[in-house]
């Protein structure tokens, strides 16, 4: 139900132009590429870590379109790194993604000791997204980084639970 709404709140605010308005808003921002970049996947990270991966995903992927769009840049370093920080950003809370509640209700050590286990493999994530988006790879190098993302979490899960 709350993908639901979030994506009922997303098509209004869609039709409404806020998306747009929103990217316009950050495509005047005076820094570079590269930092511009990384501000951006900084405050989807944020964004997942302190509300959740669905709504950074739902509310911050058109936005990011708008902004690429604005600016004329390549999209897929900022949509593929939107990606990665989302998934890693959802590691470090555990109200950030819905299934990290089920790891911590398993794991008698608390939030603490998740989120310091969780810490590293967001950190992984975080590296292989920085070096994807360094090397100004294929897509088949996205999809590879992509790979890793799922093992890379189920292990995290593991990890988070045997705590």
């Amino acid at each position: 139900m709350l993908v639901a709404g979030l994506l009922l709140i997303g098509e209004v605010a869609a039709a409404d132009g806020l998306f747009e308005a929103v990217g316009a808003w950050l495509a005047g921002s005076r820094l570079g590429s590269r930092e511009f970049l990384v501000a951006l996947l900084a405050l989807v990270a944020i964004v997942t870590a302190v509300l959740n991966l669905d709504t950074a995903v739902v509310f911050l992927t058109p936005v990011l379109v708008h902004v690429t769009r604005r600016r004329t840049l390549d999209e897929r370093p900022f949509l593929y790194g939107s990606v990665f920080m989302a998934n890693s950003g959802s590691l470090l809370l555990p109200g950030s993604n819905l299934t990290n509640l089920l790891v911590l209700r398993a794991s008698p050590a608390g939030a603490a000791a998740f989120a310091t286990h969780m810490l590293g493999f967001s950190a992984v994530l975080w590296l292989s997204a920085a070096r994807a988006i360094d090397s100004r790879p294929s897509i088949a190098t996205y999809s590879r980084l992509g790979a890793l993302l799922v093992p890379l979490t189920l292990a995290g899960a593991l990890a988070a639970r045997s705590v």
